[in-house]
């Protein structure tokens, strides 16, 4: 069987027009009150399952959003680095210019 191709870590599909994905609740929950290099598991994520997250401190990004940098670690795929930027009360996992 073959499988989507994925960016972000997200299969492509669920992806918006920016490239971004809103992140469930329960993520965006975390997000909101981690402290800087807190790691939460989750045991359903948009990743696979289950995933490990590693909020990095918050900043404000140039497009004035509030953005983190997250490590993400899941059996199936290993670890990765995505950034997630809250805008009108909900995370989204965006693309990383910097990169």
């Amino acid at each position: 069987m073959a499988t989507k191709p994925t960016q972000n870590g997200f299969q492509t599909a669920s992806l918006d027009a920016k490239g971004e994905k809103r992140l469930p609740e329960d993520i965006a929950t975390f997000l909101n009150t981690a402290t800087a290099d807190e790691q939460a598991t989750f045991s359903q994520s948009p990743w696979g399952s289950p995933a490990t997250l590693t909020a990095r401190l918050p900043y404000h990004a140039a497009s004035g959003r509030v953005c983190r940098k997250v490590n993400v670690s899941t059996p199936a795929t290993g670890s990765s680095v995505g950034l997630a930027c809250r805008q009108d009360n909900t995370w989204q996992w965006v693309r990383n210019v910097t990169r």
